[in-house]
């Protein structure tokens, strides 16, 4: 049985924004509380969309169980667009969003020239044969495909190729935007994080935290013992949403019953800003994660034994791994670009706004109205 491996690079270079969606609200949530739910770091970031446009594409490919099983988890019913996630989005020039995805293929397998149309004319996604035996020309070359696709950011994805190896079904985001409204940099301090470890042990630490007096959304949501927070990009309706835990150690339950919520209860339109005082960590990292058995317990399970890919190709395969890299960096940047068109909001008295301090743990949610671009969590922002 020959082995498909799909691998994701994500690069997140922001200054944030928010959200809330409707369009795939129950698959999204169900893939970020597994995502949380099955991992024990204590930084983690991901995309929800790539992973289901990686997932669409197998999709279009398989037949009998295997087909039956990605259905029920993208809750496929005939009116769940096949097309990428990513499609018709339209962004500002200050906002930068680069989607790419290409399948390798290993020369001495065929590729069915129908599948070949489809994910080209759905994903924009096109197919390259490269010789799997010759890893290090193989990882070269996707090596070089994934950092130009990232502007660099992810310059290596995969350490080797082996022999086995017969498609790999890469996919690339990158994301830059500018603040709506830039922090200064001069009112950024040392200050207390209630941190937590990869072994799940608290300690509390001096980060680089950002300082923020202005109106912002914001409001609880009880079913997450949480708060939550938007903070915009400039001229665009992309957001970061915080979620943050209202107990110091709320953390894992907050993760625990993500999946029971909708995007779009995140953050509602109904919701008035009103004043708040800002302060929010600076964080700075990368992650590479294995999605499969996240994917298994969400039951996708033939895919990995012994897919029927038949629309694909005609070679037995099955998946050996899905496999995402993501880079995520957040600090004050974009005031230069942004500061003349964005200093409109009122300012705001330190005795009148409601603290939002975002000294512990927290998720947080890249989104539009529509769309989950970047998922993850922030256990230790240093």
């Amino acid at each position: 049985m020959l082995k498909l491996c799909i691998t994701y690079s994500v690069l997140v270079f922001l200054a944030l924004k928010a959200a809330h969606s409707a369009l795939v609200e129950t698959v999204t949530t169900s893939l970020i509380q597994g995502v949380l739910g099955n991992s024990n770091k204590s930084n983690i970031v991901f995309s929800p969309l790539l992973l289901q446009d990686g997932l669409k594409q197998l999709y279009i490919g398989a037949e009998g169980n295997t087909s039956a099983e990605l259905e029920n988890l993208l809750q496929y019913n005939g009116g769940y667009s096949l097309l990428s996630s990513y499609q018709g989005v339209q962004l500002p020039e200050n906002v930068e969003l680069n989607i790419a995805s290409r399948l390798f293929v290993a020369k001495n397998v065929t590729v069915l020239k129908d599948y070949q149309e489809n994910i080209k004319r759905l994903f924009n996604s096109t197919v390259e044969f490269v010789d799997f035996k010759d890893s290090a020309k193989a990882s070269t070359i996707i090596n070089s495909w994934v950092a130009n696709q990232t502007r660099d950011k992810i310059p290596k994805l995969i350490e080797k190729t082996e022999a086995s190896d017969v498609m790999m079904l890469l996919s690339a985001i990158y994301f830059k935007g500018l603040w709506a409204k830039p922090f200064d940099s001069k009112l950024t301090e040392k200050r207390e994080f209630y941190s937590l470890d990869d072994e799940g042990k608290n300690k509390t630490i001096k980060v680089d935290t950002m300082y923020k007096r202005d109106l912002y959304r914001s409001h609880e949501i009880q079913e997450l013992d949480a708060r939550t927070i938007e903070i915009p990009y400039a001229n665009t309706t992309v957001s970061m949403v915080i979620l943050l835990p209202n107990q110091i150690d709320g953390i894992d339950l907050l993760v625990k019953n993500l999946e029971s919520l909708h995007v779009d209860e995140l953050l509602r339109k109904d919701v008035v800003p009103s004043k708040i005082a800002l302060q929010l960590p600076k964080f700075k990292f990368d992650l590479s994660i294995e999605l499969k058995p996240m994917l298994q317990e969400l039951g996708v399970k033939e895919l990995f034994k012994a897919a029927n890919l038949t629309k694909i190709t005609a070679a037995p395969v099955s998946v050996g791994s899905v496999f995402q890299k993501a880079v995520i960096e957040v600090d004050e940047k974009g005031a230069t670009a942004a500061a003349a068109q964005v200093i409109t909001a009122t300012a705001v008295s330190v005795d009148t706004a409601k603290d939002f301090h975002v000294n512990r743990p927290f998720v947080f949610v890249i989104t539009d109205f529509d769309k989950v671009y970047f998922a993850g969590r922030v256990g230790n922002p240093t």
